[in-house]
């Protein structure tokens, strides 16, 4: 009895903590991504001798992480967040 007891207990934490556990991944990947994202974005700008605005770097790569996670394209999310980060400027 005390087997079947601790196995249904190890099957009730992992079920309860899966959800936070993948959410954590998520976190952990979304920071890595954001790092390369910010490092790139230094980079292309760097590159093209140009000096964004204060704040540019942080709001593309934000939604460089919401438009993956919403699915688009590493390419599609690149030019929505390309476009927006424009029009949020004024670059």
């Amino acid at each position: 009895m005390k087997i079947i007891f601790n196995k249904v207990v190890k099957i009730v934490l992992l079920i309860c903590l899966s959800p936070q556990l993948v959410i954590a991944q998520k976190n952990k990947t979304n920071n890595l991504i954001t790092k390369f994202c910010l490092e790139s974005f230094k980079e292309e700008m760097s590159y093209a001798k140009i000096n964004p605005p204060e704040g540019m770097a942080s709001f593309t790569c934000d939604c460089f992480i919401n438009s993956i996670n919403k699915g688009y394209s590493v390419q599609k999310a690149q030019s929505i967040c390309r476009e927006k980060a424009l029009e949020e400027f004024n670059f």
